[in-house]
């Protein structure tokens, strides 16, 4: 799956890099019972993972809890993230820490180009940036998908930075419609 996106643009973008403490992914793969359900059998994606830490929360979890990570169903955790550089330190960093190759498992390309590929469970923080706020070649990009995913009721909305919707919001809308 380790896919590159066609949109040169969008894998040096930097839009919404906040990323998640380990420890606050570990309290969310606990407080929803992610770890049980990962076990078995259920597909996780995080479709704009950054470096991969709410996907590591599982596996250091599962060390914390004394399984083997040969014994936890690593084939099915699967990552997205558009910026090439976090793309390929959260490719390192499993490879590093935990001897685990998921260059298979994680693809390099904006989400919203990703497709309709199906997973069980969706576990992301997307990026909290508002569209007026975007490098203005990428608001020309995502117009469509603004429209497209029913966030606005035409296009002309967020024209001239009438909209303060976040890009958030399309993330996640796309991610259910399109990959849950």
């Amino acid at each position: 799956m380790a896919t590159q996106t066609s949109n040169s643009i969008n894998r040096t973008l930097h839009i919404g890099d906040t990323f998640t403490p380990l420890k606050w992914g570990v309290f969310a793969v606990k407080k929803f019972l992610l770890f049980d359900r990962w076990l078995e059998g259920k597909t996780i994606f995080d479709p704009t993972m950054g470096d991969g830490v709410l996907l590591r929360s599982l596996v250091e979890l599962g060390i914390k809890k004394g399984f083997p990570i040969k014994d936890m169903p690593i084939k099915n955790l699967f990552g997205n993230e558009m910026n090439t550089e976090h793309f390929k330190n959260s490719i390192k960093i499993f490879e590093q820490k935990y001897h685990i190759d998921m260059s298979k498992n994680f693809s390099n390309q904006d989400i919203l180009e990703f497709g309709s590929k199906k997973f069980d469970i969706l576990f992301g923080n997307p990026p909290w940036q508002n569209f007026v706020d975007l490098p203005e070649n990428y608001k020309n990009i995502l117009k469509d998908y603004f429209y497209r995913y029913d966030l606005v009721k035409n296009k002309k909305d967020l024209l001239l930075g009438r909209s303060r919707i976040d890009i958030a919001s399309l993330i996640i809308q796309k991610s259910i419609k399109d990959n849950l």
